[in-house]
């Protein structure tokens, strides 16, 4: 094992994953000298951090459903990461003449860090390839947070956020990214996150005593095997094992460099530059590389939200279960109503709960096509029925032969038109849908676009048929922003010029 750690690593990751599973099954031999345990266990993590980060790019461009092969990968990286994680704290809780530590608190918290930062690793990988959190993961994750060090006030952590144990932040990065509820981001997404994250989640606040506004509060009951749970979904229990955390620091952070980059934007437009990723850098704004300046803009919006005020079912689902057509993705939608001579590919999925709001669905055939976070979908229950409009809020695949999506409804019907933004740099329309007045959501019509299509105040929408439907209106407000559509509420301009 000494000698394969210190190879050159194969050209295939996932070869060298195997490699080291085999391994590892030899380390639960008993009569390992101390020593050469340590030797092997130190150099272990080093090559397992080499093997995810050359099996991440695997997963960025990948939308679901994941290929069977893809998903199997993620689960045994996943497990080995979690496995070679608990075997450091086994280090860590060891006594005696033949401890690794000697007792020394320090490096007790140095191996507690490297192990949260293999859990962070696997966290991660869970969250990109959309597939439950292993049983053991929170609760190891709680062990190794608190054998990091004290867990001080809010104040006292707010005045000693400079100086803070790496530690204490690969955990705080790990609960951060929880209360984003990452089954709705892109893989591409999240994995600019956890980067994002890296340097200021020290900024994020964990306490023993509860903090204020509660509605910015997720509890942590690290006594249990369960996720963190936001306050507004559910009060804390009362106990000594209960911890606090709020993410407002990084909603802050998050609002200041909104307001830079729209400065950044909005001054290269009038110059006359293009907004793409020469616009900033990474030492000069604090935002990692990998995202348009457009997709960072709308991704840094729903964060600083979603921080400041966790998600909340503020609807009862009630369960049911019905057949139900599907169509995936706007152009297809537009498509259907457009009256193309293309045929709209429609699949039959099942509703296993529902809400005034949305639906949760299961697939009950093979999924054909790409589904995203954040795309549009047309839902009805037959074909004598309108196609409401929703967008996949989260996406969820443990199995690959199995999808389950989570969608909020934007409309209960929609009218296929194309619109061009005054002062756009385009030379042809966007198709997209008009979608009427929602009591629950809206009191005005709306558009739905493809990402990236809202431009300015003014735009021209134009409705094919009989008769021509050709209007000039005002954008009121941009209403929702994803990786794939955006939708803003409009008015009819009353001076169009």
């Amino acid at each position: 094992m000494l000698a394969w750690l210190v190879a050159e690593p194969d050209d295939d990751c996932l070869k060298d994953l195997q490699a080291l599973r085999r391994y590892l099954a030899l380390l639960a031999d008993t009569g390992i000298p101390v020593a050469e345990l340590r030797h092997c266990l130190d150099s272990l993590d080093a090559r397992l951090l080499d093997i995810t980060d050359r099996f991440k790019p695997h997963l960025l461009g990948a939308a679901f459903p994941l290929p069977r092969e893809l998903q199997q990968a993620v689960g045994e990286l996943v497990a080995t990461l979690q496995d070679v994680s608990g075997r450091f704290l086994l280090q860590i809780d060891s006594e005696g003449e033949g401890s690794w530590f000697g007792g020394q608190g320090g490096h007790k918290r140095e191996l507690a860090t490297r192990a949260l930062e293999l859990l962070s690793e696997a966290y991660q990988l869970v969250c990109m390839g959309g597939g439950g959190v292993p049983p053991g993961l929170w609760k190891l994750a709680y062990t190794l947070m608190l054998a990091t060090g004290r867990i001080e006030s809010a104040s006292e952590i707010r005045a000693e956020v400079a100086r803070e144990a790496e530690g204490a932040s690969l955990f705080k990065r790990l609960v951060a990214v929880y209360s984003l509820q990452p089954e709705g981001f892109t893989a591409r997404e999240l994995a600019w996150v956890f980067d994002y994250l890296v340097p200021i989640s020290g900024l994020a606040e964990l306490s023993r005593r509860m903090m204020q506004p509660d509605s910015a509060v997720t509890w942590i009951d690290a006594a249990r095997d369960g996720p963190p749970v936001a306050q507004v979904r559910r009060e804390a229990p009362a106990g000594e094992g209960v911890f606090y955390f709020r993410a407002l620091g990084l909603a802050r952070r998050a609002g200041e460099q909104i307001n830079w980059l729209e400065e950044r934007i909005a001054k290269a437009e009038v110059e006359g530059r293009a907004c793409d990723g020469e616009l900033f850098e990474p030492e000069e704004s604090g935002l990692p590389l990998g995202l348009t300046p457009g997709e960072v803009l709308s991704l840094l919006r729903r964060m600083r939200d979603r921080w400041t005020i966790p998600p909340s079912r503020e609807q009862p689902r009630r369960r049911q279960i019905y057949a139900v057509q599907v169509c995936q993705g706007l152009r297809a939608i537009w498509d259907m109503h457009h009256g193309s001579e293309r045929p709209a590919k429609v699949s039959r999925w099942r509703v296993y709960s529902e809400s005034p709001g949305g639906y949760a669905i299961i697939s009950v055939s093979g999924v054909t096509g790409q589904l995203t976070a954040g795309m549009a979908i047309g839902l009805r229950r037959d074909a004598s029925q309108p196609w409401s409009i929703c967008i996949v809020r989260w996406i969820r695949s443990e199995k690959p032969e199995e999808i389950e999506l989570g969608l909020q409804v934007v409309a209960s019907s929609c009218t296929a038109v194309s619109i061009g933004f005054r002062d756009a740099n385009v030379s042809e329309t966007t198709h997209a849908l008009m979608l009427p007045p929602m009591p629950s959501m809206r009191r005005n019509s709306a558009i739905l676009a493809p990402a990236g299509t809202y431009a300015s105040r003014r735009l021209l929408i134009v409705r094919d048929g009989a008769p021509l439907y050709v209007v000039q209106a005002r954008v009121l407000s941009l209403d929702i922003q994803t990786s794939c559509v955006e939708l803003f509420q409009y008015e009819v301009d009353p001076y169009p010029g």
